[in-house]
């Protein structure tokens, strides 16, 4: 289902990264950009396949991956892109960055909204679940694009493998 997304994913981790732009508004071509094309499901598998190799380039180049994907009203809340990085690394957030492994179910679809959910492995063998809602912008330059407008904590599971 994300084969295409994964290949492309899998180009930008293993390309040579360019260093990441003083400032994440600024075009750095190691990015893959929302688009109208680019169906719900693969947002979240972009975000998470990000998160997943966030260091593997360049040091948090996932991060700025997700916020790329970040809905203008999530970024309302979370931003500017520093504020929404020191974010994701707090321990709530934390265990996405580099994790191990991941699956994406859709759970519910309503107009312009479609929420997931996602189970995690984190590095250290912990299982997470947490619900991951995309939402289609209406207006602007962003028009039709699927965008991540929230993500709850990851609620723990247990162990993993």
């Amino acid at each position: 289902m994300f084969k295409g997304v994964k290949r492309c994913l899998m180009a930008m981790v293993m390309m040579a990264g360019l260093t990441m732009m003083a400032s994440a508004e600024e075009a750095n071509p190691n990015l893959i950009m929302p688009n109208p094309e680019i169906a719900p499901a693969e947002v979240v598998e972009i975000q998470m396949m990000a998160l997943q190799n966030n260091d593997r380039v360049e040091d948090d180049l996932g991060i700025l991956q997700t916020w790329t994907f970040a809905h203008p009203d999530n970024k309302a809340v979370t931003g500017p892109y520093r504020r929404f990085a020191s974010m994701i690394k707090t321990p709530t957030y934390a265990p996405m960055i580099n994790h191990r492994n991941h699956r994406i179910l859709k759970q519910q679809e309503g107009e312009g909204q479609v929420e997931f959910l996602v189970e995690m492995e984190s590095q250290d063998n912990k299982l997470y679940r947490f619900v991951w809602v995309v939402k289609q912008v209406t207006g602007g330059s962003l028009d039709k694009c699927w965008m991540t407008s929230a993500v709850s904590a990851p609620q723990p599971l247990g162990q993993g493998s």
